[in-house]
């Protein structure tokens, strides 16, 4: 065999071989975007021990993603969320950007658990300014209630509000 000949077999075979794995990475990720992948990533969330229960309700993370319920379980800290609605924009992802068109929670209730008195004075932490990777724009938060209680006493109680924000 020749060298051209050689040569031409290689470009054919790196061409395919390119071809086959940008194809596989498209399929995984579409599937990945479906409802079905959806599901598959709430089941695998739902098995771990991750103190995470989530009740899907339908859609999927590419369209509107609806959920019955978010239950996060961890020590001292019990947060319950109900009828939760998110719709993100992938399109913007292109341009290194997360946007949320629109999420929505009817009920939040958040449990702080019982903590024992502090006797002696906490020191009081500096906030420092978060950087984040990507823009993450919200272009509209809307909350029924939220609930946080401690010591079996109510904290907060906050009904129907509406936001929008926007991070850099």
């Amino acid at each position: 065999m020749s060298k051209s000949t050689l040569l031409n077999r290689a470009l054919k075979i790196g061409s395919w071989s390119v071809l086959i794995i940008l194809t596989l990475i498209f399929l995984v990720v579409g599937i990945a975007l479906s409802s079905i992948g959806t599901q598959w990533a709430i089941n695998y969330v739902n098995e771990g021990d991750f103190g995470l229960a989530v009740d899907y309700k339908g859609g999927s993370l590419y369209s509107q993603l609806d959920l019955n319920a978010i239950q996060i379980t961890q020590t001292g800290l019990d947060v319950e969320i109900n009828d939760l609605s998110l719709d993100i924009g992938l399109s913007c992802l292109f341009v290194g950007e997360v946007c949320i068109n629109h999420l929505r929670l009817n009920k939040v209730t958040v449990d702080l658990g019982d903590m024992p008195a502090q006797e002696e004075a906490a020191e009081v932490a500096e906030n420092k300014l978060i950087k984040l990777p990507v823009l993450i724009t919200l272009n509209e938060l809307s909350v029924g209630e939220v609930s946080v209680s401690q010591n079996s006493a109510e904290l907060l109680k906050l009904k129907s509000f509406l936001l929008a924000l926007s991070f850099q």
